[in-house]
């Protein structure tokens, strides 16, 4: 059995701790991107933290024809909204890697 790693929030009470899986961090930036039109993410997100920097990697499959630099800057802005409102992590590193291409 894996262990589960999990961000730890700054909360501002003296109560305990929060702490967030990677695994549902991966998943809050999939449900953000569930409104951008023509990509796939076709594995699971994956998240580490280096150097005290929270990076994220989305592998996506993309539609023949789209604009690649366009697609994937929404997704970065997307996923780092997401992180940021959800979770309070804002020094972080989205990489978005197209892996493969959708002809339809």
């Amino acid at each position: 059995m894996a262990n589960t790693v999990y961000h730890y929030i700054e909360n501002y009470s003296n109560v305990g701790k929060i702490g967030i899986s990677f695994e549902v961090i991966g998943d809050i930036v999939k449900y953000s991107l569930k409104t951008v039109e023509n990509i796939t993410i076709n594995k699971n997100i994956n998240c580490e933290v280096k150097d005290n920097l929270f990076i994220v990697n989305i592998p996506i499959k993309i539609k023949y024809g789209s604009n690649i630099n366009e697609l994937t800057e929404v997704i970065q802005e997307k996923a780092v909204n997401a992180l940021q409102d959800m979770c309070e992590i804002t020094n972080c590193k989205i990489n978005v890697k197209v892996d493969g291409i959708v002809v339809k």
